[in-house]
Order: C-alpha cells, then sequence, then structure tokens
C-alpha cells in the first residue's frame, strides 16, 4: 500500500497547491492569466495522482485495474500539463491562433501516447515493501519522459531569458524557488521508465520536495500585504 499511500498524499499536497494558487491569482488581482493556468495545472494533477494510487488502495490484488489507473494517470498527467504548455506559450507571446493549435497537437500527442499503452498493456510489479513498478510501454514512457524534459528545458530558457535586472531579493528567491520546483517535479518523469525500486523511490522524492517548493513562493506575502 505504499505506493497509494504516497500517490493519496501528493494527491492532497497538489490540491492545496492548486487552492493556494487560485486565491493568490484572485486576492491579488493578478491580470496574467498564466498564474491561473498553474492552478489549473495542479487541480488536474491531483486526478492523475489519484488515478495512480486509488485502484491499488481498492483492488490491490487486481493487477488489470491497477493497469488501467496507470492509463487514466496518464491521461491526466498530459491534460494537466498542457496548462505548462499554454502558460509558457503566453509568455512568449504566441498568438490566440497559435496557442489552439499547439494544444490541438498536445492533445493528439496524448491520445497516441495513452492509446500505444493501452494496446500494449503490461500489468505492474508490486513489491514486498507496496511500491509498484508500472511496466508502462517503452514507447508511451519515452513519449512522456521527452515531453517533460523538453518543457523543462524550455522552462529554465524562458527563466533566463526574461530575468528581471532589478528586482528585490524576495523576488529573486520566488524566482529560483519556482524553477527548481518545476525542476524537481519534472526530474519525476523517471517514474514512468522505471525499471527498479531506487528510480520509483528517486520520482516519489522528486515531485514531493518539487511541488512543496514550487508552492512556497506563493505562500510569501509581498511586501505592501506585510505592512
Amino acid at each position: 500500500m505504499t505506493s497509494a499511500i504516497l500517490h493519496l498524499i501528493l494527491a492532497l499536497l497538489s490540491l492545496v497547491g492548486g487552492l493556494v494558487i487560485r486565491t493568490v491569482w484572485a486576492k491579488r488581482r493578478i491580470k496574467e492569466q498564466y498564474i491561473k493556468r498553474l492552478s489549473s495545472f495542479f487541480f488536474l494533477f491531483t486526478f492523475c495522482h489519484l488515478s495512480f494510487g486509488l485502484p491499488y488502495l481498492i483492488y490491490p490484488d487486481n493487477l488489470r485495474v491497477l493497469a488501467w489507473g496507470y492509463n487514466f494517470a496518464i491521461a491526466f498527467m498530459f491534460l494537466s500539463v498542457i496548462f505548462i504548455w499554454k502558460m509558457v506559450f503566453e509568455i512568449l507571446c504566441f498568438s490566440a491562433q497559435k496557442i489552439r493549435s499547439m494544444t490541438i497537437f498536445f492533445l493528439f500527442l496524448a491520445l497516441i501516447t495513452v492509446l500505444v499503452q493501452i494496446f500494449n498493456m503490461r500489468l505492474p510489479t508490486i513489491f514486498h515493501n507496496g511500491f509498484i513498478i508500472w511496466n508502462g510501454n517503452l514507447i508511451s514512457g519515452t513519449i512522456i519522459s521527452l515531453h517533460i524534459i523538453f518543457l523543462v528545458i524550455l522552462w529554465i530558457y524562458i527563466l533566463l531569458k526574461n530575468w528581471p535586472q532589478e528586482i528585490t531579493f524576495i523576488e529573486k528567491l520566488k524566482s529560483v524557488l519556482i524553477t527548481s520546483g518545476a525542476v524537481l517535479m519534472g526530474s519525476s518523469f523517471i517514474y514512468y521508465i522505471a525499471y527498479n525500486y531506487t528510480m520509483v523511490l528517486l520520482s516519489f522524492i522528486f515531485v514531493f520536495l518539487g511541488t512543496t517548493i514550487f508552492i512556497i513562493p506563493f505562500l510569501i506575502p509581498k511586501k505592501r500585504e506585510i505592512q
């Protein structure tokens, strides 16, 4: 049950992250829609973790049900990451038509990945300590991994390119924390290609630390809110 419990904890953490970011967006009346996209990402990522964890919690001995939970988790993962792509495109000032086109492309990529996984669905392996290796299809796992790696690299590029010259230490710290959190969360892609216990454990550590670090800057009030 270890994997199930950890995924439920991560689902709760993602839900909290979505609520925190949505509250900050509304309270500070931030005009940029891409901040709102982040909250949508975390809300959908909550369902990704639930798809991983709940089937194992309810049907711990039914490997086929667990495998279908993995398929749904992949779908929710892709849907959640699309909001990050939209945010990136808005920061890069893409036109609305280009954003729609890219969104359709990533939806198509998600469909292909999930269908490949379903047509060659393999049953997961459960360790004696409750951790799971999903034994996902190699092609779908590779697509997911490359997809996440490219997104993380693009995120870092945008940060460096748009790094303000004159900002306070607190704002710099927030940017560093958000980027570090994104990199750690992105590094958890190894979960989808894991073939041993160490990779599974590392992916849980990466996503837990990444999500926590990513959320922290949104809990730090602005200077005028402190006064």
